[in-house]
């Protein structure tokens, strides 16, 4: 997993906290709802939101620099919205050209 940090102007942590965020909440859902289940990927998307809000409001908070709250509310709403789209992208693709195979 590449983490790319340092170029813009948050310092660093935040993306490992985004990235720890959903990690945590895949491995506490994924006993919930099966991980191919639609209502999973659509709860880890907003997940995803949820934490790029809380993430941008954390960091810009902590280093004081301004930012619109709608701006960030849009981004998070872009984040939220880009999941299941490449998870339905992924999942033609893996139908398409990967064999199904079934571990008993």
């Amino acid at each position: 997993m590449l983490v790319q940090e340092g170029v813009g102007s948050l310092a660093f942590g935040g993306t490992v906290f985004f990235y720890a965020g959903l990690i945590l909440f895949f491995f506490l859902a994924q006993s919930f709802f099966a991980v191919h289940s639609p209502v999973f990927i659509l709860g880890l998307s907003a997940f995803s939101g949820l934490m790029h809000l809380l993430e941008l409001l954390l960091m810009t908070r902590l280093q004081d620099i301004a930012v619109p709250l709608d701006q960030i509310i849009t981004e998070s709403l872009l984040t939220a919205a880009f999941f299941p789209v490449i998870w339905g992208l992924i999942m033609l693709t893996r139908l398409r050209w990967v064999p199904e195979h079934h571990v008993q």
